[in-house]
């Protein structure tokens, strides 16, 4: 009887920590990485990683889902550091093509971007998932434990 229980409770355990809510990984931190060798007659090339998610099955309990996140890369071209809008920047989405920033219903010259070495803030989007920091890594972004955003 008590084998009965311990396994029970065993198996609850599992359930709610190795599989459940409280063993989900959490959101990954916003990140970025940055370069000297730009492109497009600008000096430096930029990308920031933002998060997109996802509902994930649970194999062991189809009730229970955890969130899978990866990272979607945007690049960012520009000339030097400091605070500018996204008029004095050259923009563009994970497949290298330009973000149509009025088909959003976006104004260019709102969006506030402060670039330094160590970070790019982000602020005046009306879709705020944008509106981050995003720390600047020196590390490869395959070894950031999330997966890159290749296409569709």
């Amino acid at each position: 009887m008590i084998k009965i229980i311990a396994s029970f409770i065993l198996g609850l355990s599992l359930l709610f920590v190795g599989c459940g809510p409280i063993g989900c990984k959490g959101k990954p931190p916003y990140r970025a990485t940055l370069d000297e060798n730009g492109g497009y007659g600008m000096r430096y090339h930029a990308v920031i990683y933002t998060i997109s998610e996802s509902g994930g099955l649970n194999p062991h309990n189809l009730s229970v889902s955890c969130k899978e996140y990866e990272y979607v890369p945007e690049h960012i071209y520009f000339d030097e550091f400091g605070t500018m809008n996204a008029e004095q920047v050259i923009w563009k989405n994970y497949m290298q093509e330009d973000i149509p920033f009025s088909e959003n219903g976006e104004i260019r010259s709102n969006v506030i971007l402060s670039i330094s070495t160590n970070a790019i803030g982000i602020n005046g989007f009306k879709d705020n998932y944008l509106n981050q920091t995003y720390s600047i890594d020196t590390t490869s972004p395959e070894s950031w434990g999330v997966p890159i955003f290749q296409g569709y």
